[in-house]
């Protein structure tokens, strides 16, 4: 009897090791996808502006509608369209926006958000997977 209880024991132990695991490796790839982005973020700013950086930018935040959590991609798309339509927001709005999806990445790169997905409750439609334009033609005429 000792035997079986010492099974359970191992089992329930190996379990948790093995979740534990899968929720650290997830941390860590959301962290180097959201370092990625934030390392990009400046090539949006007028000083900097850097059509190579937008349009890798572009492609990581497309990248985020696999994996990331609602409020993530929603912060996403919030910060493009505000970037995009640059003369109808103020400095103010920008920066509200880009705050807003800093946080959101930050509080979904914690460990407590990889183990505990909130994957499972979306309440994204079609409307929030959207194309965003490239900041560079590309093969433009000479």
């Amino acid at each position: 009897m000792a035997g079986f209880w010492g099974l359970v024991l191992a089992a329930l132990i190996g379990s948790f090791a093995w979740v534990y695991q899968k929720a650290w490796d997830r941390q860590q790839a959301r962290i180097a996808s959201y370092q990625q982005i934030v390392d990009m973020l400046p090539g949006f700013t007028v000083r900097h502006l850097d059509a190579d950086k937008i349009d890798a930018a572009l492609n990581e935040v497309r990248r985020l509608w696999l994996f990331a959590p609602d409020d993530v991609v929603r912060a996403g798309n919030a910060f493009l369209a505000t970037i995009r339509d640059d003369q109808s927001s103020t400095d103010e709005v920008r920066e509200r926006v880009l705050a807003d999806f800093v946080l959101a990445m930050r509080r979904d790169a914690s460990f407590t958000s990889s183990l505990w997905p909130r994957f499972f409750r979306t309440s994204l439609s079609a409307k929030d997977v959207r194309l965003q334009s490239a900041a560079r033609r590309k093969n433009a005429r000479r």
